[in-house]
């Protein structure tokens, strides 16, 4: 379905989006990888005994994303 929205819009990569729902809630809106789906199934299944509705939200907050995401790319270059 996202390359059909690209392809509407004559984008070639559908941008991601962040939206307020409330003060302290956002929808957040991304187009994946075939290997960042695969890195999320994973990490569902490595906390599904932690998370076990499997919800990403909650994923991400366990996982340390929340507040300081920069431990999540400690490998990387985006330090």
């Amino acid at each position: 379905m996202s390359e059909q929205v690209a392809q509407a819009t004559g984008s070639t990569v559908p941008r991601s989006r962040v939206e307020p729902l409330s003060a302290a809630s956002f929808r957040v809106e991304l187009t994946a990888s075939a290997e960042l789906r695969q890195k999320l199934e994973l990490a569902q299944n490595l906390l599904s005994h932690a998370v076990s509705t499997g919800d990403l939200a909650s994923l991400f907050e366990r996982a340390g994303v929340s507040g300081r995401g920069h431990d999540m790319f400690r490998s990387t270059s985006f330090e």
